[in-house]
């Protein structure tokens, strides 16, 4: 029963209508009918009745209203919960998209610097491969440089030891084994003589 209808709020209390009610009518059954006025008493009843139906009525209503009114404010708590909570998910949901975002560019950022490395990759192994051409270039050539140094060393030294070879023959000396080899060796690559062509100028 809520205090805004209780008598200390200027309106009788239904505790307090009822016991008039029930005096009334105590009153009405009771005492001979020419000591009491029995229309005033009906009237009286049916005032106090209603009242009373009234003041139940807001009792109740007054009851429906608190118990509204308590669902209410739990609705506007859950309601604050939800939006805090909300607040909370959209904050993050707003810093994921700046990280996606973020990652995103970051992505494409190496994806460019990959390709340009690849590129780069790329003009080194056609530089190398260039400088490794170059390289067997430049041996082949001191190769071949050395051989004919080689071989023009080789021809000077059996051209000295022929004309040594063929000096010993005009003094009428005896021949060595390198001398017949000038001799016999006109040119790099040309057989030697038999042993026995040998011992007939030795």
């Amino acid at each position: 029963m809520s205090r805004g209808l209780s008598a200390g709020s200027g309106s009788r209390s239904a505790e307090s209508l009822e016991r008039e009610i029930e005096r009334l009518e105590w009153e009405l059954q009771t005492k001979p009918k020419g000591e009491v006025d029995e229309r005033r008493i009906v009237e009286s009843l049916g005032k106090l009745t209603r009242e009373l139906q009234v003041l139940r009525r807001a009792y109740g209503l007054r009851s429906e209203l608190d118990a509204v009114g308590k669902r209410i404010r739990e609705l506007e708590e859950r309601y604050e919960e939800i939006s805090m909570e909300l607040d909370a998910v959209r904050e993050e949901l707003d810093q994921s998209r700046e990280r996606v975002k973020s990652l995103l560019m970051a992505k494409r950022q190496l994806i460019q610097e990959i390709s340009g490395a690849s590129e780069d990759l790329r003009e080194l192994r056609d530089r190398l491969l260039q400088v490794e051409a170059k390289v067997n270039a430049s041996r082949l050539r001191r190769r071949e440089e050395e051989r004919a140094r080689r071989d023009a060393e080789e021809r000077r030294l059996l051209s000295q030891r022929r004309e040594e070879a063929m000096r010993k023959l005009e003094r009428n000396e005896s021949l060595s084994w390198e001398d017949l080899q000038a001799l016999y060796t006109p040119e790099r690559g040309r057989a030697s003589p038999s042993a026995g062509g040998i011992r007939r100028l030795v």
